[in-house]
């Protein structure tokens, strides 16, 4: 356990403290994968292959909704539990309907957090987006996850639908 969770098992046993914790959920609002690389472009993640791998995911944005989306993978946080941290890198980006980046997460996660955001309201007007995941280091395949939080979206808004459940802590 984290030094969170042995603070509490030792409150809670030892000092009869009561210790209660909030989750939110999110239903099924989120994609568990595991980075798989693309043959001929190396660093970014296929999400499908139907005869050519598909290294984004179409989201449809509504003008005026913001888009949020956290990526997540399974390494160590250095926050919680210090050295060595995240030994892969990822990033993420998204793109417009003529291939512009329009918000990027690309944070330094080695001997980190393995953790990026992306926030996004779309001004112009309703269309799909593309979401790339893409390895700036390591040669790990981690399994991530990506979180949607923001607005008002279900798996029909996104070309391959959700695959993960979701149950987060309280901010």
């Amino acid at each position: 356990d984290g030094q969170i969770a042995q603070a509490v098992t030792d409150v809670t046993l030892n000092h009869g403290v009561h210790y209660f914790a909030a989750a939110g959920n999110y239903s099924d609002q989120a994609i568990d994968a595991t980075f798989f690389p693309d043959p001929q472009r190396g660093q970014l993640h296929v999400f499908a292959n139907n005869g050519a791998p598909d290294i984004d995911l179409g989201v449809y944005i509504p003008h005026g909704a913001t888009f949020s989306v956290w990526m997540q993978w399974d390494e160590p946080f250095y926050s919680a539990s210090g050295y060595p941290g995240a030994s892969t890198d990822l990033d993420l980006g998204l793109f417009n309907s003529n291939g512009n980046l329009v918000a990027i997460s690309d944070n330094r996660n080695i001997g980190l957090d393995p953790l990026e955001q992306i926030t996004f309201r779309n001004d112009g007007p309703s269309a799909i987006f593309q979401l790339a995941v893409s390895r700036y280091w390591g040669t790990r395949a981690p399994t991530f996850k990506l979180l949607f939080t923001g607005g008002d979206f279900d798996a029909l808004d996104f070309e391959y639908g959700f695959s993960g459940r979701t149950v987060i802590s309280h901010p």
